[in-house]
């Protein structure tokens, strides 16, 4: 039986390269899944266009998230079309599965250890039902390793692997808990055998795991284990933690002692009014600073999410980011606009009050504004959120960054933290036109 699993991508916006260095590791984590005498193809979207006319599959399984759920339904109708049988799963289909029933011959809702290798066999003996579903927290032991292999070969990085998954926190604007309202942490040893399977091609693939967490430290106990046990194997590492792990100063040491270049820290914004209504109750503005340190004097770069939109935005707070980003010396920003995901707590109190636009999915990306904003109108924080995405991303800001880093530059991951910088710098000298560029 001939399988091929498409991790489907539709970009932000013309011009986002960003993703095309970083795969999702569902594609090739459901690889593992497939049974011995199944002929497995991995298909990441963002590097290649997938073309439903030149298949060669008995069956075809996508996934996606919700910015780009219309690529996934777009390839599934036309997969159908021709008689394919096609199976959806990931995190959209999980929170709108009845919408994706209508491009499918077979939905999985939740975890897919379980049920993908049944969807297979269950097709193999003409018994394919419509929807699978794991109603029970998975156990994340004993999981195979990644196919890595199958990886293409235009990836920057290749060895990405889970440790965790979920979050104790419930961030109004998160589809974690409607996603999995568990936090679970899979063996440690099985960790570390994944990141010695992964074969990179090149010194700086060997050299550098990401971690596809949402909250690598939530567990501090299970975090200083793994930690223990990378630090013989002399990586380079980074991963999404939340902001008390600053507070742990011996936890974020240890970090960094195992190989932490950089942490992704979701700040969110700097009005303690936004947190509260967020429900973000682990964040205060007025540690901020100190967390930067922490993890600065441990040698870890710091790498911010900031969301614009909220309802204690105004035109004037939103265009202050700049300039707390750099007072505070956060070494990278990545803005998002705050977007009502299904399943999320905000998504239901912007429909009861009638705001949202009814925007499609594919708008539902972080680029593109789909509510009706509190103290401006659409089209105003569509123009501030662009014009502080470009001066963010300046040359006179990435100058400032490249400078402050090679300055501190008391350990690997802030050279890097330059060097990544200094693309944002080549790309505004060489392509000023740019949609990360253009003011």
């Amino acid at each position: 039986m001939k399988v091929i699993i498409i991790s489907a991508w539709r970009d932000r916006y013309a011009g986002d390269e960003r993703a095309r260095a970083f795969p999702s590791l569902s594609a090739i984590h459901l690889a593992a899944l497939c049974p011995s005498h199944v002929e497995v193809q991995v298909w990441h979207d963002q590097i290649r266009d997938f073309d439903p006319d030149r298949v060669d599959a008995d069956i075809v399984a996508i996934t996606s998230t919700t910015g780009s759920s219309g690529r996934m339904y777009e390839l599934a109708d036309r997969l159908r079309g021709k008689g394919v049988k096609v199976i959806l799963g990931g995190p959209h289909v999980s929170l709108a599965p009845l919408e994706s029933l209508t491009h499918a011959d077979a939905v999985a809702i939740g975890d897919g250890e379980n049920s993908f290798p049944e969807m297979l066999r269950d097709f193999e003996y003409g018994r394919l039902q419509k929807v699978y579903r794991q109603p029970e927290p998975l156990s994340l032991s004993a999981l195979p390793i990644p196919r890595y292999d199958l990886l293409e070969d235009e990836y920057l990085f290749r060895c990405f692997v889970q440790a965790t998954r979920g979050c104790p926190f419930t961030c109004s604007f998160c589809t974690l808990k409607a996603l999995d309202a568990n936090f679970r942490v899979r063996p440690v040893v099985e960790v570390i055998r994944d990141i010695q399977s992964c074969e990179g091609r090149n010194w700086l693939q060997r050299k550098v795991v990401w971690f596809w967490d949402d909250n690598l430290t939530a567990n501090p106990a299970y975090a200083r284990e793994l930690f223990a046990k990378l630090r013989p194997l002399r990586k380079w590492w980074w991963a999404q933690c939340s902001i008390e792990a600053a507070h742990d100063l011996e936890l974020i040491r240890s970090a960094a002692r195992s190989g932490c270049l950089a942490v992704f820290v979701g700040f969110e914004t700097f009005s303690e009014e936004n947190l509260v209504h967020i429900r973000k109750k682990q964040n205060k503005v007025e540690q901020y600073r100190a967390a930067v340190k922490a993890f600065h004097d441990a040698g870890i770069a710091v790498h911010a999410g900031l969301v614009v939109g909220l309802d204690g935005d105004t035109d004037a707070s939103l265009r202050r980011i700049p300039d707390a980003i750099s007072d505070l010396g956060i070494d990278l920003a990545f803005v998002n606009l705050l977007t009502p995901f299904p399943g999320t707590p905000v998504r239901s109190q912007l429909a009861s009050a009638g705001r949202l636009c009814g925007r499609g999915w594919d708008q539902h990306n972080g680029a593109a504004v789909t509510f009706i904003p509190q103290w401006m109108s659409v089209d105003e924080l569509e123009k501030v959120y662009w014009d502080v995405h470009h001066k963010i991303y300046s040359t006179r800001e990435t100058t400032q960054r490249v400078l402050r880093s090679v300055r501190n530059a008391n350990a690997p991951g802030f050279l890097l933290n330059a060097y990544v910088n200094a693309l944002f710098w080549v790309q505004n000298l060489l392509r000023p036109d740019h949609p990360w560029m253009a003011g």
